[in-house]
């Protein structure tokens, strides 16, 4: 070959180089030796050209495999987040700070959910945006968040006119807020992602991204890996809110709850009141009158004296029987010496010999303590002791009350052959006693803990804190 061959040759080799793979071609007068270099050349041209196709097949496999190793890894750091809580505000607020981490977003994120009564998409909470005095509300169709919750479709806006058309189609509150935005930030925005929040085959809100100072723009894998974060929020915001709606209705159900106790107490109370001043003083009236009349009646008449003598009798029995109903229903001695005392006088009345022994630790808490934090432990106390007489077969009952860390707690224990606790709880009607205790507790932020198995006994505690005492008597 002479020096233009050669050096045509080396410019050829020096091209496969640069990735451009043009044909090499044998010298009409060549040898057969260079021939056979020509013929090796061209074999190596083909392996670079299989080995450069398959470089790029990997480098390309290895981006994909990278963009789904970020996503699996982004999907299981939000299903970590969103089982993690059900308290709503918390699970939304916590949500949008950790997509703005995984989108390395430097703008804004803004979470939106329906509200039916308003018909409106409402703010719920935002990453990047500036704070508002009052929430934000979209209309169906309006804006990003209205038009995606309107056609169930996620949204990709990341052209100038795609973005002006958004913004264009807000109106009403949400374009004063927009007008007002628009003097502190440069808008519109580069690009512009939302997606909707489906679940039960319903539209609960939707989730916005933007950039307005940041000059990328979002990507179809972008919308692909929100679409997948949207349809995880969604179960776990659905979830929130009927957590939320069930604590609602829990906490109606405890004012009502409450409302009855407050309402059966008093009833209580004064019925009570009338059998003592009804009941009482007319039958305190005939055994006076029984006595006057014993007085009058001849000495002689002794079938008469004893008629009258069994009737003093009947009427006392009578009398000590109402005493008992009426401290029953509502003890007096809870009113004017206190817990303590009250509890003592309603022990005492166990003293058969059948009965079980009844030991007694009570701390001196004085008469200060709050009048229903009062009636709700002596009820608890009321309630244990009955069922332990009734159902334990015990031969001994230990009942304490004392302060401990800044609570009131109330104590019953017995020896009895107990039973098992988990079960009973399980069926409404063999445990409303407890669960009548553990209500009642509960409206003074108060708590029951019952332990028991067959066989070994049954110890319940109550607790109560203190604190709420003192507000009661400061207010």
């Amino acid at each position: 070959m002479n020096d233009e061959q050669i050096n045509k040759l080396a410019d050829t080799c020096e091209a496969w180089l640069q990735g451009d793979w043009r044909e090499l071609h044998a010298p009409d007068a060549a040898t057969v030796e260079e021939s056979r270099l020509f013929e090796l050349l061209s074999e190596v041209r083909e392996q670079l050209i299989t080995a450069s196709a398959t470089e790029n097949d990997f480098g390309a496999r290895y981006v994909q495999l990278e963009d789904q190793l970020h996503r699996a890894e982004a999907l299981l750091e939000a299903a970590k987040i969103l089982t993690s809580t059900l308290d709503l505000d918390v699970l939304l607020k916590t949500t949008t700070e950790k997509i703005a981490e995984l989108f390395k977003l430097s703008d804004g994120a803004e979470i939106f959910l329906y509200d039916p009564a308003r018909d409106a998409l409402v703010t719920m909470t935002s990453f990047g945006y500036p704070v508002l005095e009052r929430e934000i509300l979209f209309s169906p169709g309006e804006g990003a968040p209205g038009l995606v919750f309107q056609l169930r479709q996620p949204l990709l806006a990341d052209t100038e006119e795609a973005v002006a058309q958004l913004y264009e189609s807000v109106r009403g509150d949400a374009k004063d807020v927009l007008d007002k935005f628009k003097t502190s930030h440069p808008l519109p925005s580069q690009s512009v992602l939302c997606v909707p929040f489906i679940t039960r085959d319903k539209v609960i809100g939707s989730l916005q991204l933007e950039h307005w100072t940041d000059r990328r723009k979002f990507k179809q894998k972008d919308l692909r890996l929100l679409t997948h974060l949207a349809d995880l929020i969604a179960i776990a915001v659905d979830n929130g809110m009927l957590w939320k709606e069930l604590g609602k209705k829990e906490d109606r159900l405890r004012q009502m709850f409450g409302q009855l106790i407050n309402v059966q107490e008093a009833e209580r109370k004064r019925i009570a009141t009338e059998i003592h001043d009804g009941a009482g003083q007319a039958l305190t009236l005939i055994s006076i009158g029984l006595t006057n009349l014993a007085d009058i009646v001849p000495p002689e008449s002794i079938e008469a004296h004893t008629r009258i003598t069994d009737l003093r009798n009947a009427i006392r029995d009578i009398m000590g029987s109402l005493r008992d109903l009426t401290f029953t229903l509502y003890p007096s001695v809870l009113d004017d010496l206190g817990l303590v005392a009250a509890l003592k006088w309603y022990t005492s009345r166990f003293v058969e010999p059948q009965s079980p022994k009844i030991i007694l630790t009570l701390e001196d808490i004085g008469k200060e303590l709050n009048p229903t934090v009062a009636t709700v432990l002596y009820r608890v106390a009321q309630e244990a002791l009955t069922n332990s007489l009734r159902h334990s077969q015990a031969t001994e009952i230990r009942v304490s009350l004392s302060k401990a860390r800044g609570d009131l707690v109330l104590t019953i224990e017995d020896d009895g052959n107990g039973f098992n606790a988990v079960k009973l709880m399980q069926s409404p009607v063999e445990s409303f006693g407890l669960y009548g205790m553990s209500e009642r507790l509960a409206l003074v932020n108060g708590s029951l803990k019952i332990r028991s198995s067959p066989g070994q006994g049954t110890f319940v505690r109550a607790r109560v804190p203190l604190y709420l005492n003192e507000k009661t008597e400061n207010a």
